[in-house]
């Protein structure tokens, strides 16, 4: 059995993809088809409240319709997050930029990942294409304070840094690199990001325009497994040539659905039309002389103490996020960069994906609970609705939590929310949901939306629970994403997954038993649609059943051997 950290090494290689942009006809076709959801959206809602609440429930009705428009609403934020991409804005490097303006840092921070990470991560970024004219100092950050990570960097040439203490997370040690540097542009990279060598010529040029504090790249993540090949089932050659149209379909690949094509290939690309792309840490350049305005700003303004002087990048386990708020409130501008210049490693345990989903979930909901009302005065209208885009996505468990559990509750009580399932009722419901399901495929570029979907109801436990984190007032605080194959059982983390789907089949099997022995509350219709609801999502959640007993020895030996390939999740 090979090493338990440096088993990327054996990964075979994966073609980096090239994302094009959405074209003339595709985006005609999907703001089309978007005005048509949303209209027939609000046709479908209208008769809802005018005519469809059960009188015999008008508390669980005005709850439900309360729900369905509070999601509606969030449909019109998200059209508008994602309404159009962009012209082409790539520029050479150096393009304008002031004279003295011509060195970099490059920053890889890590805590606790093995030498062997770090130190390919730091082959690649000393391997970097300078432009004529500019200098470039590599350095490592290391939070955990480490001898081996300290020679291995010495070694190669980099510059090494350190802290005694682990105050304010990633920013903080960020910071301490930033006060003991110079250079104009920082480039932030994680113990696993390996920097592609065009990342400087194809990023450095968008600094022309002297209002961008930050360029993002996007994240690409080389080791996600493909999956079988859905012909490889198929036992005869015969039912082969005949079922030959699905040979390219593959099943069980991206078990943790790690592939962020739609957040970063249509929704960071989209929020650039506005400047309003914000960072993600890894992949991005920046100016200093933007941080470190925001951040003599922002500290003068904080009369109360709470928070260390100087911060660059904010103290908080979502920097990211948090800096780019502070940085366009005070007019500063961003752009993304459509092209992959580094690679990077996804979660390859139910642990590391678990604590990357609390993570990403309880950072984003304690910025919006205590940071988001101060940053939004500030921050240009459009910049701010795109904001809202992305704490609504996490807000929005609440609503879709109450949609999630109401068939149950009708199931087990015969009561429904609407006075009953008739054909008007599908006459408006359906035009809507299907016009609906056409903007958003062809809107998303045809990426797999309903591996999105899925991706959404198998992280609401993690949503909920940072939820009950902010609101009980406790320090958000998370250990770095594992980047190793070992990681506790999953039941610890999938037991919310399995105990909703078993209250899910006992409703369907109660349901169904109702029905069959005459109970005038269960209709067939009610029957059809409330079940259909539920084996819709019980679909998605049933992913935890493969998570249960997922191998991540034997999916790494699966790929090397080619039977279950990297997935390069090209367009």
């Amino acid at each position: 059995m090979m090493e338990d950290t440096d088993y990327y090494k054996h990964l075979p290689s994966a073609t980096v993809p090239k994302f094009a942009p959405l074209s003339p006809r595709a985006r005609t076709t999907w703001q089309f088809f978007a005005i048509v959801s949303l209209t027939l959206g609000g046709w479908y809602l209208s008769w809802r409240f005018n005519a469809s609440f059960n009188p015999d429930a008008p508390i669980f009705s005005v709850a439900m319709f309360a729900a369905e428009f509070v999601m509606y609403l969030g449909t019109f934020v998200f059209f508008f997050d994602v309404w159009e991409e962009p012209a082409k804005r790539i520029f050479p490097p150096g393009a304008a930029l002031p004279k003295t303006a011509r060195s970099v840092d490059v920053f890889i921070t890590t805590y606790d990942e093995a030498t062997a990470l770090v130190e390919d991560s730091l082959r690649d970024a000393l391997a970097l294409d300078v432009p004529k004219g500019w200098s470039v100092q590599v350095s490592v950050l290391d939070d955990g304070d480490r001898t081996d990570i300290k020679d291995m960097t010495l070694r190669h040439g980099a510059t090494y840094f350190a802290r005694q203490e682990n105050v304010g997370f990633k920013a903080g040690n960020l910071k301490n690199a930033l006060w003991q540097t110079s250079a104009d542009f920082v480039v932030i990279a994680d113990a696993d990001t390996r920097l592609f060598p065009s990342f400087l010529r194809n990023t450095l040029g968008y600094f022309s325009d002297t209002n961008v504090a930050w360029v993002q790249t996007p994240h690409w993540f080389y080791d996600i497994p493909a999956g079988r090949k859905i012909m490889d089932f198929v036992p005869s050659a015969w039912t082969k040539k005949w079922m030959h149209k699905l040979s390219g379909v593959t099943i069980g690949g991206d078990p943790f659905s790690s592939a962020s094509d739609i957040f970063f290939d249509v929704i960071q690309r989209r929020r650039d039309r506005h400047g309003a792309s914000f960072c993600c840490g890894a992949g991005s350049i920046h100016r200093r002389e933007a941080l470190f305005e925001v951040a003599l700003k922002t500290s003068q303004e904080r009369s109360d103490g709470a928070l260390p002087a100087l911060q660059p990048f904010q103290y908080h386990v979502s920097e990211d996020i948090l800096t780019s708020m502070e940085l366009h409130a005070k007019k500063w501008t961003s752009r993304y960069h459509p092209q992959v210049e580094a690679k990077m490693l996804s979660p390859w345990s139910v642990e590391a994906w678990a604590a990357q989903k609390l993570k990403y979930a309880g950072g984003s909901l304690d910025i919006a609970v205590h940071r988001l009302p101060r940053c939004l005065m500030n921050i240009p209208w459009r910049v701010r609705l795109h904001y809202l885009a992305t704490f609504w996505s996490y807000f929005a468990v609440i609503p879709y939590l109450f949609l999630l559990m109401a068939p149950v509750f009708t199931l087990f009580t015969g009561i429904a929310p609407v006075a009953s399932y008739s054909a008007e009722f599908f006459i408006h419901l359906l035009p809507f949901l299907v016009s609906l399901e056409i903007a958003v495929f062809v809107g998303m570029k045809g990426y797999d939306i309903h591996g999105s979907r899925a991706a959404a109801v198998m992280s609401m436990p993690f949503v909920v629970r940072g939820v009950l984190l902010v609101l009980s007032g406790k320090k958000i605080a998370f250990k770095p994403t594992p980047k190793t194959l070992q990681g506790q059982r999953g039941l610890q983390f999938l037991w919310p997954h399995m105990a909703v789907l078993a209250l899910f089949a006992l409703a369907v099997v109660y349901g169904v038993t109702a029905y069959l022995v005459g109970s005038r509350d269960h209709t067939l219709s009610m029957l059809v649609v409330n079940v259909f609801w539920l084996a819709w999502n019980g679909l998605a959640l049933s992913r935890a059943l493969r998570l249960l007993r997922w191998d991540p020895q034997s999916a790494l030996q699966s790929q090397i051997k080619g039977e279950n390939p990297c997935n390069p999740q090209p367009v």
